[in-house]
């Protein structure tokens, strides 16, 4: 029984040899520069996404490709890992510019109810108030909206009224996933697995050291 465990471990020894050509310490800093690799395009995806996420705010701001934008920013934080944007992409000026059309909208029909155009154009004037009063751009529909009612009180105040856009489809929030096979997620997959490789490399020499046969340092 004993010489049989013995050729047995002889025999993994010499599997040992053919396929652990790389030492033991050779798998571990193969292991950390995968792994600082990994750090690093992590880092980058992270830089990407704010620079995309700059992209949406200005195409908001300028009144360009919104949409387009939002679109790849979307699509690249679905697919990196750290590309996540801490803070929600609200599409302000977006928001106002579709507010702006509703306003122009029920101006046109009381205009058009008064037979004519009328003395003033009165979201406008509510625009100008807000925006002189220093309301943030964030609240100067509503406030506009607002002001139009409370201070026309010779106008029917369902004409006045206004329904405008819900803010909740002017915001987004995006979230990386925890793991995808981009560069960042590749080199981490090979960084564990060489570590892994190198543990379990090191419990098998031991082990078997200890059992079986005497092994060549350079195989540990």
């Amino acid at each position: 029984m004993k010489r049989v465990d013995k050729l047995f471990g002889k025999y993994i020894y010499q599997k040992f040899r053919h396929y652990a050509v790389w030492p033991t310490w050779r798998l571990f800093f193969t292991s950390l520069f995968f792994f600082v690799l990994s750090i690093f395009f992590i880092r980058s995806n992270n830089v990407t996404a704010l620079e995309k996420y700059r992209e949406v705010i200005k195409a908001d701001e300028n009144n360009g490709s919104v949409y387009e934008k939002l679109d790849d920013l979307q699509h690249y934080t679905f697919t990196h890992l750290n590309s996540g944007v801490s803070r929600p992409v609200q599409l302000v000026n977006t928001y106002n510019r579709d507010a702006n059309k509703v306003f122009e909208v029920a101006q046109n029909k009381l205009d058009a109810e008064s037979g004519g155009a009328s003395k003033k154009d009165i979201y406008l004037e509510a625009q100008k108030v807000c925006e002189a009063k220093g309301i943030p751009i964030t609240a100067r529909a509503q406030c506009a909206a607002d002001y139009a009612l409370a201070n026309n009180p010779g106008i029917d105040q369902k004409k006045l009224s206004v329904t405008l856009p819900d803010k909740a489809l002017y915001s987004f929030t995006f979230s990386s996933p925890r793991w995808t096979w981009d560069a960042a997620g590749i080199c981490l997959f090979i960084s564990v697995a060489f570590f892994v490789g190198s543990i379990l490399r090191m419990i098998l020499a031991w082990y078997a050291r200890k059992r079986w046969v005497n092994w060549d340092a350079k195989y540990l």
